[in-house]
């Protein structure tokens, strides 16, 4: 009844498809994890600016099953227009405690065996990771949110939720 395949016949059919696995050692288990086999790489870009947010989506990194190339974006706001219209520049040692908080978030992944590149970018959050997004051909964009209230989102705007209408990919926003 059965017809026999050999390993790389299984994974050919397995691409795309969805796999349920149930651990028969723990009775509590409840249901089953499921998993997505991809064979080729995957495309993600993740915010990251430090918070406990985007430490939330970074994990995420953990959970996407098949090879990954992942690139952790910090953005740093600015250059900004003072009141008098003349340029504002970034302060130095906020683009080095981006660049500090990204080079730990690496390492912190590395020690998880998850390989990513790092990249520190000036300018409006949402515009920049877009930018990137379209870029690197992303297929993935992971960021947390911060759970703002409908005044302060309206004031300031949402970082995530203009990610969500502008990207050129999937976007998984986590809180």
């Amino acid at each position: 009844f059965f017809k026999q395949k050999t390993a790389y016949e299984m994974q050919r059919s397995l691409v795309g498809s969805e796999m349920c696995i149930r651990d028969r050692n723990n009775a509590q288990a409840g249901a089953p994890t499921c998993v997505t086999y991809r064979e080729r790489t995957m495309k993600v870009v993740v915010a990251y600016d430090g918070s406990k947010h985007a430490h939330k989506a970074i994990d995420q990194l953990q959970i996407l099953n098949g090879p990954l190339d992942a690139v952790i974006v910090s953005v740093v706001r600015g250059p900004a227009l003072g009141i008098r219209g003349t340029a504002v520049e970034v302060d130095q040692a906020e683009i080095d405690h981006a660049r500090a908080a990204l080079d730990k978030v690496a390492a912190e992944l590395a020690a998880r065996g998850v390989t990513a590149r790092t990249r520190l970018a000036m300018g409006e959050p949402a515009d920049v990771l877009v930018d990137i997004a379209e870029e690197e051909k992303a297929e993935l964009i992971i960021l947390g949110t911060r759970g703002l209230s409908l005044a302060k989102r309206i004031v300031m705007g949402s970082v995530s939720s203009n990610v969500l209408h502008h990207a050129p990919c999937a976007v998984l926003v986590v809180r």
